[in-house]
């Protein structure tokens, strides 16, 4: 294959990785892969290292720009370049590597790419989720998330599962691109029932959880626009509480039911001091909610406070009653993204990212 060719493929595949998850585009989902193992099949004659080379041609690209969200942490400090790198590093090369090994899989045991892809690929999506460093989001089933209707099947499968299907449909459709014969009509048979079998469950369940129930709950989400730099400034607290009051009674207006902040959206966080009940509030919440006669779930930081040095922090969600009581049961995030919400490895960054004082 021509030199032209080692960069286009790849880096087609890396154009439709980013438009899987950054764009409403469901075609991209399907076909990511089959630039890319086009290439892998098309060069018979690579070694090991020529495979993994490519594929870094293909991963780098597409997890550089799928990464951008971490430029917005440049507003709080230069080492977001350096997470924007880390992470670059953390997903490109063990995918690059899979992928590689995938190849070799394929000409060893002959097998098609609908059982190679996702044999090597799910496994480092599973591992990335141990370790201080561990990342849990961005599996390739989550480029789907934007399509309720295809993501029906998720209760029965789970996360995995959705990408696995999503795997082996490009497997399928690079062995429908490149076989001939009784290997490409092979493929079809396979994509035929397996994709009839998704979306056959899919339209059962879409239709099952349309009908009516006895029951409803009107729910609305607030959802500000608020750039992070804004976010982060205190002084534009009061502006900030405005604004989603504003939206929280408008959504009143329209018969919501329960009212949703999402993540932080507090703009302060909550400084709960156990030995001192009545620190446990939500101040200017609570009159809302008890005003608008509507039950609101609040996301909010949260300091569990023993003594000035002694405290736990927490990305907790709040739940309050009509009556404006906060809830006693509160939640948290179970793990916090490293570097945007917690310090990794603490002992050996935790000093460089907040300074000699260890402030």
């Amino acid at each position: 294959m021509s030199d032209r060719h080692d960069w286009i493929l790849p880096l087609t595949s890396a154009g439709l990785l980013v438009l899987a998850f950054l764009t409403p585009f469901p075609p991209a989902n399907a076909l990511l892969f089959v630039p890319v193992l086009v290439w892998l099949e098309r060069s018979p004659d690579a070694d090991a290292r020529a495979r993994f080379r490519g594929m870094l041609r293909f991963t780098v690209p597409a997890y550089a720009v799928a990464r951008y969200w971490v430029w917005a942490m440049w507003s709080i400090s230069w080492l977001a370049s350096l997470m924007w790198l880390g992470l670059i590093v953390l997903f490109a090369v063990p995918n690059a590597a899979a992928l590689a090994v995938a190849a070799w899989m394929r000409r060893a045991a002959g097998w098609s790419w609908g059982v190679v892809l996702p044999v090597c690929w799910l496994p480092v999506e599973w591992v990335r989720t141990f370790g201080d460093l561990r990342m849990t989001a961005d599996h390739i089933a989550y480029g789907v998330a934007k399509y309720p209707f295809f993501c029906q099947f998720a209760v029965v499968v789970g996360a995995y599962g959705v990408g696995a299907v999503v795997l082996a449909t490009n497997g399928l459709l690079a062995d429908v691109w490149l076989g001939g014969g009784r290997r490409r009509w092979t493929g079809v048979a396979s994509l035929v029932i397996l994709l009839g079998a998704v979306l056959g469950y899919d339209a059962w369940a879409w239709h099952r959880w349309a009908e009516p129930v006895e029951e409803t709950v009107r729910v609305a989400i607030v959802q500000p626009n608020v750039a992070v730099d804004t976010k982060n400034d205190l002084s534009t607290s009061v502006e900030q509480l405005r604004t989603l009051n504003r939206l929280t009674f408008e959504a009143a207006d329209r018969g919501a039911e329960l009212i949703v902040w999402p993540e932080t959206a507090r703009p302060e966080p909550m400084y709960h001091w156990v030995d001192i009940p009545g620190t446990y509030r939500l101040p200017e919440i609570s009159p809302v909610a008890r005003t608008l006669g509507v039950a609101m779930l609040i996301g909010s930081e949260y300091g569990q406070v023993r003594t000035e040095d002694d405290y736990d922090f927490y990305n907790a969600a709040f739940a309050v009653h009509p009556d404006g009581i906060v809830d006693p049961v509160w939640a948290a995030k179970s793990y916090l993204v490293p570097f945007v919400e917690k310090t990794p490895l603490e002992a050996l960054l935790g000093r460089l990212v907040r300074g000699k004082g260890g402030d």
